[in-house]
């Protein structure tokens, strides 16, 4: 969809089975997401980019790739996570690619990104901290830090949007359609984790009646945000 205009192109015609695309740059010239190359329920990550779907692999064969899930402006960073759950970034100007580490490493889930900058310099996502307790996670400067949990919330959030200097990051609850709570947080630096309605409240918007679930993205200046929520009869709303 572009403009005004619908069309349905195959953009991937060796590609098995097309599971999604999680992410673009902003003129639609390079996608990442994953798809089956022709082994049956064998999930990859892949980046689309000139016309061509190209299959992303470990360079060192010792991981095994699930997913790509963001992508930088350039196109060439791409964010994924491997079969363990573990964070891996590659580089396509280069073939190489790091794997960030996890803050609990023996988890089921140690960490699934969800957004980066715009450079691909901070990374954004949620990461398994205890047996059932799930924490946003922020990859930035090498390091990866758990970001804690809004006031209120049951530890199973994940942080799914972030500004383009890496200092403002948003998300939520991980699955808003199971559990209709406030979630929606929002963090900085200075403030640390905040709930999205509190500070809202506060500069005077008027919340009665809605949970705010989640906050998905933000603007690279972090003026906007995209979420999801309810209203007081119960309906669900971008």
């Amino acid at each position: 969809w572009e403009g005004s205009s619908l069309t349905f192109t195959d953009l991937a015609p060796q590609v098995s089975a097309l599971q999604g695309i999680a992410d673009t740059t902003a003129d639609g010239s390079v996608m990442v997401g994953r798809a089956q190359f022709g082994t049956p329920g064998v999930t990859v990550p892949y980046r689309y980019a000139n016309g061509v779907v190209s299959e992303i692999v470990d360079p060192t064969g010792a991981h095994v790739l699930s997913g790509a899930t963001a992508v930088s402006a350039d196109g060439n960073l791409v964010a994924g996570y491997t079969q363990g759950a573990e964070t891996f970034l590659f580089d396509a100007s280069t073939g190489s690619m790091v794997f960030l580490g996890s803050l609990y490493p023996n988890a089921f889930l140690p960490s699934l990104p969800a957004a980066m900058t715009p450079d691909g310099s901070a990374i954004v996502g949620i990461a398994q901290v205890g047996s059932f307790t799930f924490d946003p996670f922020l990859w930035k400067d090498g390091q990866m830090v758990d970001l804690g949990t809004a006031p209120g919330s049951q530890g199973i959030d994940g942080a799914r949007g972030i500004s383009a200097d890496g200092n403002v990051v948003v998300g939520g609850i991980f699955v808003d359609n199971l559990f209709d709570r406030d979630d929606a947080f929002i963090w900085d630096p200075q403030n640390g984790m905040r709930r999205l309605s509190d500070v809202l409240e506060a500069q005077g918007v008027d919340l009665t009646g809605w949970t705010l679930y989640s906050a998905y993205a933000i603007s690279p200046g972090g003026e906007t945000i995209l979420g999801t929520a309810m209203d007081s009869q119960g309906n669900r709303y971008a």
